[in-house]
């Protein structure tokens, strides 16, 4: 258990300047009890997935997943519902249900409070098994008229899943994944009871399903009430000085530090790769590798992966400009000497020409492209000095096709007709070359 400034999608935050202290009688006082279960209940309530207002999810190795998975086959009840089904599990024989944990806690105006389940037998696994739950409070709430505007719960769960690295391939390797639904308990009258029932999938234990029932009341005023807010507050100080002390900006490059990993990893995998590198171009901004990654077979898009990734050593992951750059250079030059040993497709050939004009149609010409390309927009300088060069070329169809591209880019110089007379054209691109550089 643990208690911060904050809700479960902040995370630990230090608390306004101007925030009213909380005391002991205007927390809401929570009672929590997990019960874990041999089997699951035949008359299960609804869904959760009825009450969710929003469901994340990520996976390491898979940094898009469209659907819930670990939370689909959780179920919520509220009310005297809750407490009726709960009595249920209760009367159950010994051996089918056990008390894991059954204790009070405070909840301050602003805070949350967070707590832990996780399978102490796979600890030394690289992600355990876990269950959270958080109870978070906004800051407007009161318990004086006895009675709380929604207070937001958010189940969170940790499992592995087997992702194969081929699809031939039958060896399998256990991956992390987490979700978490946050969901609303409906405001009104105090006392209210939520129930979630689950099933689990933790290592050497008999329980096969877990049940925890939170009931949210008014505080009373006895001492011990007074002991626990006080511990509490020292967890809330602790927090806010921890998140104080983050160097400003450090999440969002942690954050893109954790995604581009986890497309990475992703491209490792063979039912994982194509998604992996186009939401890595995509977050990067490399539309040149994006392209490809879309359109391109299997066994391109491993070729590809592979030079990415061994580009990206070393790398500085929380840069999105350098590692866009990175994708889009190294896929043009993959492109190129595809191109110029005969092996790229006509898909293939198609983003090409799409992305690099007349100049994608010659092996030389891409050739002096590549050639110690260091950036996006080195990229860009090259193919367009390449095209303009197309613009004097004895065949109409070259200059036609150079012409849009650079059109398309706002980069065709002002009065050429690529079909009109040769002096003309050399007039126009005269007058070009003369302008400024843009």
């Amino acid at each position: 258990m643990t208690h911060f400034w904050g809700t479960p999608l902040s995370g630990p935050q230090v608390p306004a300047p101007n925030a009213p202290a909380s005391t002991p009688a205007a927390a809401l006082q929570l009672h929590i009890t997990w019960l874990g279960l041999a089997t699951l209940p035949t008359n299960l309530p609804p869904p959760l997935g009825a009450s969710a207002r929003l469901i994340l999810a990520s996976r390491h190795g898979q940094p898009v997943q469209p659907t819930a998975v670990l939370t689909l086959a959780t179920h919520y009840a509220e009310g005297a519902d809750a407490v009726a089904r709960f009595d249920q599990l209760q009367k159950m024989p010994a051996q089918k249900r056990v008390t894991i944990n059954s204790v009070d806690d405070l909840l301050p105006a602003g805070a949350t409070s967070a707590w832990f389940l996780t399978d102490t037998a796979d600890m030394q696994a690289i992600t355990p098994h876990e269950v959270e739950l958080d109870i978070s409070r906004p800051p407007a709430t009161t318990a004086a008229t006895k009675s709380i505007s929604p207070v937001e719960l958010a189940l969170g769960l940790t499992d592995a899943v087997t992702a194969s690295t081929a699809a031939s391939d039958s060896s399998a390797e256990s991956q992390p994944r987490r979700e978490q639904v946050l969901f609303d308990a409906p405001g009104g009258p105090l006392p209210h009871q939520s129930l979630l029932i689950l099933p689990l999938n933790f290592a050497h234990s008999p329980c096969k399903g877990l049940a925890i029932l939170l009931t949210i009341q008014t505080p009373d005023s006895s001492p011990g009430i007074i002991n626990q807010f006080a511990q509490i507050t020292d967890d809330l100080k602790l927090s806010a000085t921890n998140a104080a002390a983050v160097v400003p900006g450090s999440f969002a490059a942690a954050a893109m530090q954790s995604n581009v990993n986890s497309a990475l990893s992703a491209m490792t995998f063979f039912d994982q790769r194509r998604q992996g590198l186009v939401y890595l171009a995509g977050r990067c901004n490399a539309p040149l590798c994006q392209d490809v990654a879309m359109v391109a077979d299997n066994a391109t898009l491993q070729q590809l992966s592979n030079q990415i990734i061994r580009s990206t050593r070393g790398i500085d992951m929380s840069q999105a400009a350098l590692l866009g750059s990175l994708l889009d250079v190294t896929t043009m030059q993959w492109l190129a000497k595809q191109q110029a040993e005969g092996k790229l497709s006509d898909v293939l050939t198609g983003v090409l020409l799409e992305h690099t004009g007349e100049a994608g149609r010659h092996s030389s010409s891409l050739e002096l492209v590549c050639k110690n390309l260091s950036s996006q927009a080195d990229l860009r300088t090259r193919l367009i000095a390449e095209n303009l060069i197309y613009l004097e070329d004895s065949s109409p169809a070259s200059r036609v096709r150079a012409y849009d591209w650079l059109a398309a880019r706002g980069q065709a110089p002002a009065g050429y007709d690529p079909l009109g007379p040769a002096r003309q054209r050399r007039d126009a691109l005269e007058k070009a070359l003369a302008q400024p550089h843009q």
